[in-house]
């Protein structure tokens, strides 16, 4: 028989849980809700099942759940959360911090620039700058560049990384992408590590570094809405819509282990034509090109988390929901 399933989402902007429990048949009058002594658990029962969650957070005291008399097979609650302080002595200095695109912008608004040689600055359209958007980033021997998505090294250190005698092992994958000029570009998915030489392999899925890399676009661009290709151009060519309606929730579910996670509420749909779809969005959408793997890893991660979520929240208009762990 069909088990109750519970989804719990943390709505951070009001202060409030909601539960949405989705029921094997209809509400009667062996349908009740109940929180646990601590008010970090909670408990739906109905006929002879009892399904239990723990809650994104705790529920402030005297917040008694209350099941709609108008409920069916969904039972939907919001539940308030315990406020948290910061004492006033805490902090004594807020700063911005700068945006990670500072080096693009200084044509417009540094006042001191670099030396440059202005012979080269005007027939190499700006490549002599040493800064800007036209600047390459060289690799250096003995030293690794963190991207959200990959490591950028130096050839020189390839043999070192991939063989034995590194501390921590490190093997590459087959989509491994070489970035040319002396530089290896190694996505992180595509690797595998182990702590020590007795431990196994490691491999982490390449959703959580694809959420990491929209994140950092979201920061520094300012976009929501993304179009998630693979850079072909073939007719039959398909991608990814991304529009990010939440970029931080915590939600608990019933068909989750280890809740509540931290994720993006993602809106997502299927596209042809990606290259023709980012043209008409204009300014309102950014582009993110992925290696064909990673966007297929990334649909299968969409998907199976709108599965998670209660048939009432798994569509909004002609998008599908998900949940984008990060």
């Amino acid at each position: 028989m069909v088990a109750i399933s519970v989804h719990a989402e943390l709505l951070l902007n009001i202060r409030q849980i909601t539960v949405q429990a989705s029921l094997p048949t209809d509400c009667n009058v062996t349908t009740s809700v109940s929180l646990s002594s601590e008010r970090s658990f909670l408990s739906v029962f109905h006929d002879d099942k009892v399904a239990e969650i723990r809650l994104p957070a705790a529920v402030r005291h005297g917040s008694v759940p209350k099941i709609d008399p108008k409920s069916v097979r969904e039972i939907s609650l919001r539940l308030p959360i315990v406020e948290g302080t910061v004492h006033k002595d805490s902090v004594r200095l807020w700063k911005d911090l700068p945006s990670e695109n500072w080096a693009e912008m200084m044509d417009f608004w540094h006042c001191h620039k670099p030396d440059t040689d202005d012979t080269i600055y005007h027939h190499q359209d700006g490549l002599g700058k040493g800064y800007g958007a036209a600047s390459t980033i060289e690799s250096i021997a003995g030293v690794g560049l963190l991207d959200p998505m990959y490591l950028l090294l130096s050839h020189d250190d390839v043999n070192v990384v991939t063989g034995q005698k590194a501390a921590t092992k490190l093997r590459t994958g087959r989509n491994t992408a070489g970035a040319g000029c002396g530089k290896i570009k190694l996505y992180k998915w595509e690797i595998r590590l182990a702590p020590t030489e007795s431990s196994a392999w490691q491999k982490h899925p390449g959703d959580k570094f694809v959420s990491a890399e929209i994140l950092a676009m979201i920061e520094s661009q300012g976009v929501q809405r993304f179009v998630v290709h693979d850079g072909g151009h073939a007719e039959d060519n398909t991608g990814l819509l991304v529009w990010i309606f939440n970029t931080n929730i915590i939600y608990s579910s019933t068909l989750v282990p280890e809740s509540p996670r931290r994720a993006m509420k993602v809106y997502y749909k299927t596209i042809a034509h990606p290259t023709k779809v980012l043209e008409q969005e204009g300014f309102k959408a950014d582009e993110l090109q992925l290696p064909d793997g990673a966007l297929r890893s990334l649909q299968s991660a969409l998907d199976v988390s709108n599965r998670l979520l209660p048939v009432s929240a798994q569509r909004f208009q002609d998008w599908s929901v998900g949940l984008l762990a990060h």
